[in-house]
């Protein structure tokens, strides 16, 4: 990949692809075309039915889809001449545009060549019509060792012109109708051929800096027509993670989040589609990154490791910053993974008064923001002491920020910090879960719409006890039971809170009144609702 290097706003700079995008890519399924990445279109003997499920008509996998014959293990042995109307499915996992079916014998047949089909009919079902087989090819009588529907001129799909065309489907059927007294059938593989694009490809791309540089946001461009997907994942070019599985995706235009100061990115586009003949299209890449560091090195780890679970804990969090002379400094520091309370900063040993920085907390992103007033332009210790109150296993990373470079650039372009390699900025909660939900803390049984002191009512509460994401929701009716407004979140154990002003989905306020509410955790049953009741009043 060449590297296009232009100023921006006088540092920061943009990698990105020009004429020339192959010098540093690894392509899978992916085509290179009027200056932009498309899906290829598949080969005419590209077998779409590889390493896809296949089972017989007692619903049992069948190894007829591992592009191997070899003998028993990779091959179906019918064990009986009596084979008539015995059947096979391949699910192809999605809609292809299916042009022909080919049926290998396996190595028994090979070593006994009466052991072949006779009579065979294939069909093929849509997705969304899983019941409705449509008829690919058919032939009462067949004496060949293989079955190719093309060869067999046995194809029935035929478009207007009296050629042979495509059917799209998923689900393809071989059917056995006919059958030999006395042999039996051994299948080694079933394959099947279409027309269109891949249904995924990835590619990556590779941006290397000659200096140790921080990584900002990181945009492109794409066209996604119905049915098509393209995702991105980036990691340093120096990340111990070998597995891309492992690396999350990334949204358009958001920062890079990995540790820096980095050499280089590592940038992983996936694209999928779920259409024959419809493609996402990769048009543009770009990357920006600033070769001023905010500081050379930041190192971060916490004190204590371990914390009881839901109790409040004060935690210490220490960032060892490098800074040379010609990087930005440190005007803002932010910790990610918990929101604490009650926060103090010490910087070398010298605890600032509450007038030298300003805190700022995201509950909803678990962030907590911290920004000093005045610039920390040499090496330091920064010590951060706040009270939190964590349910589950958290790491806590930090990011550094510069003012001056955020005034620069228009955006805040954090550089992530780096566990120190021999501390730790995990936090280990130990205890058992409680109860899946509490009991509700509710701040007042009135709420006045639009009044000074009363104008919302507030209901805090624990999730506890849940091991992946749920949808956490409050939902308010009226007296006759009808829905008067709704909100939800999605997240794991934690402490949660829903405020109401009185109004209504539409933002109108209710009639006054009674109102009942009800708060759920999703897929919880009865131990994850709470009920209750609250007035409206003006």
């Amino acid at each position: 990949m060449v590297v296009t290097n232009f100023e921006l706003y006088a540092e920061v700079k943009q990698w990105g692809w020009d004429e020339n995008p192959h010098a540093f890519t690894v392509e899978r399924n992916v085509v290179w075309q009027d200056g932009a990445y498309y899906l290829a279109e598949l080969a005419k003997e590209e077998n779409i039915a590889l390493g896809k499920a296949a089972k017989d008509d007692f619903g049992l996998r069948v190894p007829l889809t591992d592009g191997k014959i070899d003998l028993i293990v990779s091959e179906w042995i019918s064990n009986s001449p009596n084979v008539f109307g015995r059947n096979f499915i391949v699910d192809l996992g999605q809609n292809r545009a299916i042009t022909k079916v080919r049926v290998i014998p396996g190595q028994t047949a090979l070593n006994q060549p009466e052991y072949f089909v006779r009579g065979y009919r294939i069909e093929a079902a849509h997705e969304n019509s899983r019941d409705v087989w449509r008829l690919l090819a058919e032939r009462p009588t067949h004496f060949n060792l293989i079955l190719d529907t093309q060869v067999d001129s046995s194809w029935s799909v035929i478009d207007e012109d009296g050629v042979d065309s495509f059917r799209e489907a998923r689900y393809v059927r071989l059917t056995i109708t006919r059958q030999d007294r006395s042999n039996w059938v051994a299948i080694g593989d079933i394959e099947v051929f279409g027309t269109g694009f891949h249904s995924d490809g990835d590619l990556e791309f590779q941006f290397e800096a000659q200096q140790p540089v921080n990584v900002g946001r990181i945009s492109w461009d794409t066209d996604l027509p119905d049915k098509t997907t393209l995702r991105l994942r980036a990691k340093s070019v120096s990340s111990e993670i070998q597995d891309w599985s492992e690396t999350a995706s990334i949204r358009e235009g958001v920062q890079y989040s990995g540790v820096e100061p980095v050499k280089g990115v590592n940038i992983r586009a996936d694209l999928s589609s779920n259409a024959a003949f419809s493609t996402p299209i990769l048009k543009s890449l770009k990357i920006d990154y600033d070769p001023i560091l905010v500081a050379s090195s930041v190192l971060c780890h916490t004190r204590p490791n371990q914390v009881e679970r839901k109790k409040i804990v004060e935690v210490e969090y220490f960032i060892e910053a490098m800074i040379g002379v010609e990087d930005h400094g440190i005007d803002f520091v932010e910790l990610n993974g918990s929101v604490f309370e009650d926060i103090k900063v010490d910087i070398n040993g010298q605890v600032l008064t509450t007038s030298e920085y300003e805190v700022s907390s995201n509950p909803d992103l678990n962030t907590v923001r911290i920004e000093l007033l005045s610039t920390i332009r040499r090496d330091s210790r920064i010590t951060i002491t706040g009270e939190t109150r964590l349910f589950v296993d958290t790491r806590l990373r930090a990011a550094v920020g510069s003012r001056l470079q955020a005034e620069r650039d228009k955006y805040l372009n954090w550089q992530h910090g780096i566990e120190n390699p021999l501390e730790s900025w995990d936090l280990q909660v130990v205890g058992l879960p409680g109860d899946l939900l509490s009991s509700i803390e509710q701040s007042s049984s009135v709420v006045t719409p639009g009044s000074s002191d009363a104008s919302f009512v507030s209901f805090d509460f624990d999730v506890d006890n849940i091991s992946s994401s749920a949808e956490i929701s409050i939902e308010f009716y009226s007296m006759n039971g009808i829905l008067v407004n709704r909100m939800s979140e999605f997240g794991n154990a934690g402490a949660y809170r829903f405020k109401w002003d009185g109004r209504s989905e539409n933002k109108e306020i209710v009639p006054p009144g009674l109102y009942m509410y009800q708060i759920s955790v999703e897929g919880g049953g009865e131990a994850g609702l709470r009920r209750g009741t609250c007035v409206v009043a003006y």
